[in-house]
């Protein structure tokens, strides 16, 4: 967001220098990492559903993101993998927008988004389009590993 952008909506210009030197640190270590396969080890800390009813988690799930077709911003394909450790994993397609996401993928009837909050915490937002469709997000605090 710019100053200006930010002018309009509001913002305190403390809390975008703030936001801004928070993630340059996350952001400079995704750009470093182009061309090669970023890992995400990351824990859960808590799911919430659709009505905001939230959960503690404690679950570990490591994402493995291989570069396939970037831009120089780092929008473009990647090759996804995910899951618990030792519990197999799923592979698929993931597209970003950017080095630093958001993070898109499909698997069947669940739509996947993955935003990072800040240098170590992310959003991982899961839409079920089932008759009756649900979401989660889980809240997750991850370590890069290149």
């Amino acid at each position: 967001m710019t100053m200006f952008a930010c002018a309009r909506h509001r913002c305190r210009p403390v809390v975008l220098l703030a936001s801004c030197l928070c993630l340059s640190g996350f952001f400079a270590g995704l750009a470093q990492a182009e061309g090669r396969l970023r890992i995400l080890d990351c824990q859960i800390t808590r799911h919430c559903d659709g009505a905001g009813q939230c959960t503690a988690g404690g679950e570990s799930v490591v994402f493995q993101m291989a570069p396939q077709h970037l831009d120089e911003g780092g929008a473009g394909s990647y090759q996804l993998s995910y899951g618990a450790p030792g519990q197999g994993e799923v592979k698929l397609p993931m597209t970003a927008t950017s080095y630093a996401g958001p993070f898109m993928w499909s698997m069947a009837e669940e739509r996947d988004t993955l935003l990072a909050s800040s240098e170590s915490l992310f959003l991982w937002h899961q839409l079920r389009l089932t008759p009756t469709p649900q979401a989660t997000v889980s809240f997750l605090s991850c370590t890069l590993r290149q």
